[in-house]
């Protein structure tokens, strides 16, 4: 049994039994996946600290911002760019 085995803990993330993908699914999916099989193959990772996410994605959403700047500011200083058509 699962719980007696000691390997999967509290907090992680199971994101597959027997071969099937759990990403994405519902939480009843998951147990109906878990409840089917008499014998389970489970792929379980870490969970995630949702303060790291959030770090995360405001060091992302602050690159991307520095990025775009950073295009404009070069698209207003490249002069000698010209459209050419082909064909």
């Amino acid at each position: 049994m699962v719980k007696e085995d000691g390997r999967l803990k509290v907090g992680m993330r199971i994101v597959e039994v027997n071969g099937v993908s759990l990403l994405g699914g519902s939480h009843k999916t998951a147990v109906k996946a878990l409840r089917n099989y008499p014998d389970l193959s489970i792929t379980a990772c870490d969970g995630f600290d949702p303060e790291e996410v959030l770090k995360i994605k405001a060091e992302t959403e602050a690159m991307e911002a520095e990025r775009m700047s950073s295009i404009t500011a070069s698209s207003h200083s490249e002069s000698n760019c010209e459209e050419r058509w082909i064909g």
